[in-house]
């Protein structure tokens, strides 16, 4: 019996010397998530931080095309007997609870028509099927200024490859591209374009 004592002590010692390496180990695991979790975090906030410096280039890219297009685009829907004489950039309409329904890139408008145009810095055919939607939303809530006209739809990029070229006119939407140092509607003066009458 007496000789089976030191033999449960040796038992005990390997059970607490296991106890004291899973501690360690665990210690060490808690250490090693700690790190990921700052790695996470700080890759969290760069990819915020770069998506907003990508969010900013699109815009102001954005805006470059809108400021390509504004000056040229009145007189080139005269060729399509519409005549406008305001332009308006980045007009918004909300709703009873402050949020926005749409906002208009460029505003062009009179006392009988409106043209809508959205621009990108490259069109895509999800930036035209936007654009129908937005047209569809301003005919449903026109700003005070939109009700009783006719609403035209344009859109316009700085990249607009030919397959959404060919479907933005074939949905009755005027399309900008750009020529030489400035814009023009790439539509041929007999294009039909499409109207959204609002009340």
């Amino acid at each position: 019996m007496e000789a089976a004592l030191p033999q449960h002590k040796n038992i005990v010692e390997q059970i607490w010397a296991m106890i004291l390496e899973n501690q360690r180990g665990f210690a060490e695991l808690r250490k090693m998530q700690e790190a990921t979790a700052l790695a996470l975090d700080k890759l969290e906030k760069q990819t915020a931080k770069t998506d907003k410096k990508v969010a900013d280039i699109t815009d102001t890219l954005g805006k470059y095309v809108e400021e390509q297009i504004r000056p040229k685009a009145i007189s080139e829907f005269k060729r399509f007997g519409v005549y406008l004489n305001e332009s308006h950039q980045r007009v918004t309409n909300d709703d009873e609870k402050g949020n926005k329904m749409y906002e208009i890139d460029l505003l062009l408008v009179n006392t009988e028509f409106a043209v809508a145009i959205e621009s990108k810095s490259k069109l895509s055919m999800d930036d035209v099927n936007a654009q129908l939607k937005r047209l569809d939303k301003i005919k449903l809530h026109p700003t005070k200024g939109l009700r009783n006209i006719k609403l035209l739809g344009g859109v316009a990029g700085m990249i607009v490859p030919e397959n959404v070229l060919e479907y933005a006119k074939k949905k009755g939407l005027f399309v900008f591209i750009p020529s030489g140092e400035t814009v023009k509607i790439a539509n041929h003066d007999s294009f039909e374009y499409r109207t959204w009458d609002t009340n």
